[in-house]
């Protein structure tokens, strides 16, 4: 079976050039019009997928990460996890362990007995091939972190870099692509990564190098489970970034020590967090890393980079970026507390606030054997956690204009 790989090296950093294009274009967690029968559901580190209907023999449901293109003969890459439908359909948990699932790539897809936090695609693809099956569309679902943080884990930054000056930090980005220019400007304090349209302008953050010369202490993978980076540009230009990494244990770039991180969509400064809690080969004193500053970019653009932070946990990065917000952007340094507030409505401690955090309350309500942050719950600040609390929770999710505290 072609599918069915020991191991998989990929050498292109740009997926998507040749070959058949399958790109996913749903997002969500039920059956559409486009995917009869479809049932795509998640849970943080799991996915639950069934489909029903009459379906042939050979075909088959393959998992990809977001963006990834079937058809490893003509430029795509084999799919992470595949199995038959069977002629009735299926239902399948995933991570699963049943001699019908097929792992292809599992060290991309698995860690720890979760799945790896991201965006994957689901395909039902047509017999033994890799075209979809007629009637579907590649179906978006996103998996979140598994990871539960302490809620008095160490939220100070294991280091922080502002870019006060060109001399301290010039050796700090290395090599670029598709960068017309890389430089520090004095006013802003900041570097400016000038890029052309292009599918992967980069530069590599030479964290090596400034632990060699002494600019910075000896990091850990430990001491950097969140990466923290802050940003300007034009958003018309992108809304994505790829990170890879290196360490001492993994030296070298490779496919699967990559991970994919949304911009948010404004022209104003925002920070992205780079989550490595549960990154396959993240351990050992950190080497050079290579920050895609655009996945694929639309346009000529300027990316202003401010500060980069490294962090043991994403409740701690999550508070410094928000506190640089809050002090003004740039080159403004918020003060950092060791006793710092909790984010009300952080239910889970994950350091934002979701759909999860309204299920962990509910299912704290109704008894369940659940871990929360006590402090987080309390969202009308009347020191009563209640249904109440749960409610407006839930209704700020759902868009009201819900002031908390």
């Amino acid at each position: 079976m072609k599918r069915i790989l020991a191991f998989v090296t990929v050498v292109s950093l740009v997926l998507g050039l040749l070959g058949t294009a399958v790109y996913a274009d749903k997002k969500g967690s039920v059956s559409t019009a486009e995917n009869p029968g479809l049932t795509v559901e998640s849970e943080p580190g799991k996915m639950k997928i069934k489909l029903e209907g009459e379906f042939g023999d050979k075909d088959w449901i393959g998992v990809y990460k977001n963006g990834e293109k079937t058809d490893p003969d003509n430029g795509g890459i084999v799919s992470l996890v595949w199995w038959y439908v069977g002629t009735n359909g299926c239902e399948v948990e995933l991570p699963s362990d049943s001699p019908d699932v097929f792992y292809n790539r599992p060290a991309e897809f698995i860690l720890d007995g979760n799945i790896i936090p991201g965006d994957y695609t689901v395909m039902v693809l047509a017999d033994d091939g890799y075209q979809l099956k007629e009637g579907y569309t590649g179906y978006d679902i996103t998996v979140k972190s598994s990871i539960v943080e302490d809620p008095d884990a160490d939220k100070l930054p294991s280091e922080l870099i502002f870019f006060e000056d060109e001399e301290t930090y010039g050796g700090f980005f290395g090599l670029k692509n598709d960068i017309t220019d890389l430089y520090y400007s004095e006013d802003d304090q900041c570097y400016v990564a000038e890029t052309v349209q292009s599918v992967d302008p980069y530069v590599e953050l030479c964290i090596g190098d400034l632990i060699e010369f002494g600019d910075i202490a000896p990091l850990t993978a430990d001491d950097a489970k969140v990466i923290s980076i802050g940003v300007r540009f034009d958003p018309t230009a992108a809304n994505e970034l790829e990170f890879y990494y290196q360490t001492e244990d993994f030296p070298g770039y490779s496919e699967w020590q990559k991970v994919i991180t949304d911009y948010s969509n404004t022209d104003g400064y925002q920070y992205v967090n780079i989550d490595l809690r549960q990154a396959p080969n993240w351990s050992g004193n950190l080497m050079n890393c290579r920050y895609d500053v655009f996945r694929s970019s639309a346009k000529d653009c300027e990316l202003e980079i401010y500060y980069v932070g490294f962090f043991k946990t994403m409740a701690g990065a999550e508070q410094f970026g928000e506190a640089w917000l809050a002090a003004g952007g740039g080159a403004n340094k918020p003060e950092i507390s060791e006793e710092p507030e909790v984010l009300l409505g952080d239910v889970d401690g994950d350091g934002e606030i979701s759909d999860w955090d309204s299920i962990t309350f509910d299912r704290y309500l109704a008894g369940w054997s659940v871990e929360f942050v006590e402090d987080a719950m309390d969202v009308d600040g009347d020191d009563e956690i209640s249904d109440w609390d749960a409610i407006m929770l839930a209704r700020y999710l759902a868009g009201w204009n819900i002031q908390f505290g």
